[in-house]
C-alpha cells in the first residue's frame, strides 16, 4: 500500500513541476527577448561578455547569466547594459520577430 502511495506522490510532484515549468516559461518570454537582444547586439558590436560587463560596470558572469536567461534584471541594470551596447533601454525589450 505504501508503494502505491509513494508512486502517487511522485506523480503529483511531477505534475506540479510540469505546471510550474510551463508557467515559468510563459512568464520568462520577455526575459528571453532581452537575453536574445543583449547577445545579438553584443555580437554585432564585436565585444565579448567580459568587455560588455566592463563597459556596463557589471560582473562578467552576470552578463553570461543574463544571456542564458538565468537572471531577472533591475531597470538600473537594463539601463547600464543598454548604454554599454549603445542603444536605448526599450530596444532591449523589443521582440524583433514581430
Amino acid at each position: 500500500m505504501t508503494s502505491s502511495l509513494a508512486c502517487r506522490n511522485r506523480s503529483l510532484h511531477a505534475m506540479t513541476i510540469n505546471r510550474l515549468g510551463k508557467a515559468k516559461a510563459k512568464l520568462g518570454l520577455l526575459r528571453q527577448v532581452l537575453a536574445n537582444n543583449v547577445r545579438q547586439l553584443r555580437k554585432d558590436l564585436g565585444v565579448s561578455q567580459e568587455e560588455l560587463a566592463h563597459k556596463a560596470k557589471l560582473h562578467r558572469t552576470y552578463v553570461g547569466m543574463i544571456e542564458r536567461c538565468e537572471r531577472n534584471l533591475s531597470v538600473d541594470n537594463i539601463e547600464k547594459i543598454a548604454k554599454a551596447l549603445e542603444v536605448e533601454p526599450h530596444q532591449l525589450l523589443m521582440d524583433g520577430r514581430r
